[in-house]
């Protein structure tokens, strides 16, 4: 009645009486950077999360302020002296996020 756990139990006992080959010398070393590549990756997946909440809630906010505040501040904003160097370090940090962006997109394509 008990024949699968009988089998099991032999194999287990013949595994453990035989002779066998000892652990390579870096078994340690590559099972820990083993586990730390993969503790890594799911911090690395982690922070990518957050990354991409915290540039929604930030942009959601942009948003909502800009229909807040109304076109007369906007006309303000753009008249004020160093106006041209806000809006081209705006200009060059969105084209970088989206460059970002299509190169992830192309890599995780092929």
């Amino acid at each position: 009645m008990n024949e699968p756990r009988d089998t099991l139990d032999r194999l287990i006992d013949r595994a453990l009486r035989e002779e066998r080959d000892g652990l390579p010398e870096n078994f340690a070393a590559r099972t820990a950077a083993y586990v730390e590549a993969a503790s890594r990756e799911a911090n690395d997946r982690l922070e990518a999360w957050l990354q991409r909440v915290a540039i929604v809630a930030l942009g959601i906010g942009a948003i909502v302020s800009v229909f807040v505040m109304g076109r007369d501040r906007l006309a303000s904003v753009a008249l004020a002296p160093g106006a041209g160097w806000v809006l081209s370090i705006a200009l060059c940090v969105g084209l970088s996020w989206g460059m970002q962006l299509f190169t992830r997109r192309r890599l995780n394509s092929i």
